[in-house]
């Protein structure tokens, strides 16, 4: 699950957002999450707490993304199991 930690619906262009990345209710270290916007995708690895934060620089549609892999034991029918999650938001002019 990605939390935001403002509202994402009163951002500005110029601002930023932080979100938490969590998996089972508890937060994921080291994950990679993307912000998209207008064809334009920034990337960061989440800290030790599930944060990560990008730069909201432009006004329009935004899309956060990550998806987590989980190793299945042996003998699943599978080898991983992938768990995605999406944050969708439109941002104003500054």
């Amino acid at each position: 699950e990605l939390v935001p930690a403002t509202d994402p619906t009163s951002l500005r262009a110029g601002q930023s957002l932080a979100v938490r990345l969590f998996y089972n209710g508890s937060a994921v270290r080291g994950a990679t999450v993307s912000a998209v916007s207008q064809g334009n995708a920034e990337r960061a690895a989440t800290d030790a707490r599930g944060l990560a934060t990008f730069a909201i620089d432009r006004e329009g549609p935004w899309l956060i993304k990550s998806t987590h892999m989980i190793r299945l034991p042996a003998g699943a029918p599978a080898e991983w199991e992938s768990f995605r999650t999406t944050l969708t938001f439109h941002t104003a002019a500054e």
